[in-house]
Protein backbone atom coordinates (compact mmCIF):
# COMPACT_ATOMS: atom_id res chain seq x y z
CA UNK A 1 0.00 0.00 0.00
CA UNK A 2 2.46 2.12 0.80
CA UNK A 3 4.29 2.11 -2.54
CA UNK A 4 1.25 2.96 -4.22
CA UNK A 5 0.91 6.14 -1.74
CA UNK A 6 4.05 7.03 -2.88
CA UNK A 7 3.52 6.85 -6.27
CA UNK A 8 0.52 8.78 -6.24
CA UNK A 9 2.13 11.60 -3.65
CA UNK A 10 4.90 11.70 -6.91
CA UNK A 11 2.59 12.23 -9.84
CA UNK A 12 0.68 14.80 -8.20
CA UNK A 13 3.53 16.82 -6.63
CA UNK A 14 5.04 16.56 -10.54
CA UNK A 15 1.50 17.85 -12.00
CA UNK A 16 1.12 20.48 -9.32
CA UNK A 17 5.20 21.80 -10.49
CA UNK A 18 3.70 21.34 -13.71
CA UNK A 19 0.88 23.92 -12.51
CA UNK A 20 3.64 26.29 -11.38
CA UNK A 21 3.50 25.15 -7.91
CA UNK A 22 7.02 25.45 -6.69
CA UNK A 23 6.38 24.44 -3.20
CA UNK A 24 5.58 21.00 -4.60
CA UNK A 25 8.86 21.43 -6.65
CA UNK A 26 10.45 22.05 -3.46
CA UNK A 27 9.01 18.64 -2.45
CA UNK A 28 9.69 16.83 -5.20
CA UNK A 29 13.49 18.30 -4.42
CA UNK A 30 13.13 16.89 -0.89
CA UNK A 31 12.12 13.33 -1.96
CA UNK A 32 14.24 12.77 -4.54
CA UNK A 33 17.84 14.75 -3.90
CA UNK A 34 18.83 11.77 -1.70
CA UNK A 35 18.20 9.10 -4.94
CA UNK A 36 19.54 11.14 -7.28
CA UNK A 37 22.69 11.65 -5.32
CA UNK A 38 23.55 7.99 -4.55
CA UNK A 39 22.81 7.62 -8.52
CA UNK A 40 25.12 10.13 -9.42
CA UNK A 41 27.85 8.88 -6.99
CA UNK A 42 27.23 5.35 -8.36
CA UNK A 43 28.21 6.91 -11.89
CA UNK A 44 30.99 9.18 -11.01
CA UNK A 45 32.24 7.77 -8.07
CA UNK A 46 33.22 10.94 -6.77
CA UNK A 47 31.42 12.96 -3.75
CA UNK A 48 31.89 16.57 -5.37
CA UNK A 49 30.94 15.63 -9.08
CA UNK A 50 27.85 14.13 -7.47
CA UNK A 51 26.60 16.86 -6.25
CA UNK A 52 27.78 19.22 -8.97
CA UNK A 53 25.49 16.16 -11.29
CA UNK A 54 22.57 16.27 -8.65
CA UNK A 55 22.53 20.15 -9.10
CA UNK A 56 22.79 20.41 -12.53
CA UNK A 57 20.15 17.24 -12.89
CA UNK A 58 17.96 19.38 -11.20
CA UNK A 59 18.00 22.47 -12.92
CA UNK A 60 17.78 20.51 -16.14
CA UNK A 61 14.03 18.40 -14.18
CA UNK A 62 13.32 22.23 -13.68
CA UNK A 63 13.50 23.33 -17.21
CA UNK A 64 11.62 20.74 -18.63
CA UNK A 65 9.35 19.11 -16.53
CA UNK A 66 6.89 21.04 -17.90
CA UNK A 67 7.16 19.16 -20.88
CA UNK A 68 6.61 15.68 -18.96
CA UNK A 69 3.91 13.87 -20.76
CA UNK A 70 3.07 11.31 -17.93
CA UNK A 71 3.80 12.19 -14.51
CA UNK A 72 4.05 8.60 -13.68
CA UNK A 73 7.25 8.88 -15.80
CA UNK A 74 8.97 10.97 -13.04
CA UNK A 75 11.25 8.87 -11.69
CA UNK A 76 12.21 7.36 -14.95
CA UNK A 77 13.22 10.92 -16.93
CA UNK A 78 15.07 12.22 -13.84
CA UNK A 79 17.14 9.17 -13.50
CA UNK A 80 17.62 9.35 -17.34
CA UNK A 81 18.99 13.21 -16.88
CA UNK A 82 21.45 12.10 -14.44
CA UNK A 83 23.08 9.01 -15.85
CA UNK A 84 23.25 11.58 -19.01
CA UNK A 85 24.84 14.77 -16.36
CA UNK A 86 27.46 12.05 -15.21
CA UNK A 87 28.18 10.48 -18.57
CA UNK A 88 29.13 14.07 -19.18
CA UNK A 89 31.23 14.67 -15.98
CA UNK A 90 33.06 11.12 -16.79
CA UNK A 91 33.96 12.33 -20.23
CA UNK A 92 35.25 15.55 -19.51
CA UNK A 93 37.38 13.84 -16.54
CA UNK A 94 38.23 11.62 -19.72
CA UNK A 95 39.37 14.80 -21.93
CA UNK A 96 41.27 16.42 -18.84
CA UNK A 97 43.15 13.18 -17.58
CA UNK A 98 43.71 13.28 -21.69
CA UNK A 99 45.52 16.10 -21.97
CA UNK A 100 46.94 15.94 -18.53
CA UNK A 101 49.11 12.76 -19.66
CA UNK A 102 50.06 14.25 -23.10
CA UNK A 103 51.30 17.22 -21.14
CA UNK A 104 53.21 14.81 -18.50
CA UNK A 105 54.20 11.91 -21.45
CA UNK A 106 52.59 9.32 -19.52
CA UNK A 107 51.53 6.53 -21.47
CA UNK A 108 49.96 3.51 -19.16
CA UNK A 109 46.41 4.47 -18.25
CA UNK A 110 45.78 3.41 -14.62
CA UNK A 111 43.10 1.27 -13.32
CA UNK A 112 40.62 4.53 -12.97
CA UNK A 113 40.95 5.21 -16.32
CA UNK A 114 40.42 1.55 -17.76
CA UNK A 115 37.01 1.61 -15.49
CA UNK A 116 36.43 4.85 -17.33
CA UNK A 117 36.93 3.62 -20.56
CA UNK A 118 34.62 0.40 -19.94
CA UNK A 119 31.81 3.30 -18.85
CA UNK A 120 32.21 5.05 -21.94
CA UNK A 121 32.68 1.25 -24.30
CA UNK A 122 29.27 0.29 -22.13
CA UNK A 123 27.33 3.55 -22.88
CA UNK A 124 28.90 3.26 -26.94
CA UNK A 125 27.32 -0.19 -27.34
CA UNK A 126 24.32 0.70 -24.88
CA UNK A 127 23.57 3.43 -27.73
CA UNK A 128 24.18 0.79 -30.33
CA UNK A 129 20.97 -1.01 -29.06
CA UNK A 130 17.50 -0.74 -30.65
CA UNK A 131 15.56 1.49 -28.53
CA UNK A 132 13.39 -1.30 -26.89
CA UNK A 133 16.53 -2.71 -25.72
CA UNK A 134 18.16 0.22 -24.57
CA UNK A 135 14.74 1.09 -22.91
CA UNK A 136 14.42 -1.56 -20.91
CA UNK A 137 18.00 -2.14 -19.80
CA UNK A 138 17.79 1.06 -18.60
CA UNK A 139 14.88 1.13 -16.68
CA UNK A 140 15.38 -2.14 -15.28
CA UNK A 141 19.23 -0.94 -13.92
CA UNK A 142 19.60 2.44 -14.07
CA UNK A 143 16.02 3.43 -12.82
CA UNK A 144 15.97 -0.04 -10.67
CA UNK A 145 12.38 -0.51 -11.88
CA UNK A 146 11.33 -4.63 -10.75
CA UNK A 147 10.23 -6.72 -13.40
CA UNK A 148 6.79 -6.13 -12.89
CA UNK A 149 7.02 -2.30 -12.37
CA UNK A 150 8.66 -2.95 -16.17
CA UNK A 151 5.36 -4.97 -17.12
CA UNK A 152 3.14 -2.48 -16.14
CA UNK A 153 4.60 0.72 -17.27
CA UNK A 154 5.08 -0.69 -21.19
CA UNK A 155 1.79 -2.73 -20.69
CA UNK A 156 3.64 -6.07 -21.61
CA UNK A 157 3.62 -9.50 -19.57
CA UNK A 158 6.90 -10.18 -17.05
CA UNK A 159 7.52 -12.89 -19.10
CA UNK A 160 8.05 -10.30 -22.25
CA UNK A 161 10.15 -8.29 -20.19
CA UNK A 162 12.39 -10.86 -18.71
CA UNK A 163 12.76 -12.44 -22.09
CA UNK A 164 13.50 -8.97 -23.92
CA UNK A 165 15.88 -7.83 -20.93
CA UNK A 166 17.77 -11.40 -21.27
CA UNK A 167 18.02 -10.55 -25.66
CA UNK A 168 18.88 -6.78 -24.19
CA UNK A 169 21.42 -8.38 -22.00
CA UNK A 170 22.92 -10.63 -24.63
CA UNK A 171 23.32 -7.99 -27.19
CA UNK A 172 24.73 -5.44 -24.70
CA UNK A 173 27.51 -8.10 -24.23
CA UNK A 174 28.42 -8.81 -27.81
CA UNK A 175 28.22 -5.20 -28.55
CA UNK A 176 30.71 -4.66 -25.74
CA UNK A 177 32.98 -7.43 -26.71
CA UNK A 178 33.18 -6.04 -30.06
CA UNK A 179 34.33 -2.32 -28.74
CA UNK A 180 36.90 -4.01 -26.23
CA UNK A 181 38.77 -5.60 -29.48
Amino acid sequence: MKFKQEHILDELLVMRTQNGDMKAFSLLVKRWQPAILRQAYRLTRNDEAALDVAQDTWQAIARGISRLKSPLAFKTWSFRIVSNKSANWIKDQQKQRSIQDESEGQVSPTEEESSLENIELIRRALNELPVNSKTILSMFYVDNYSVKEIAHILSLSEGTVKSRLFYARKMLKEKFATFKQ
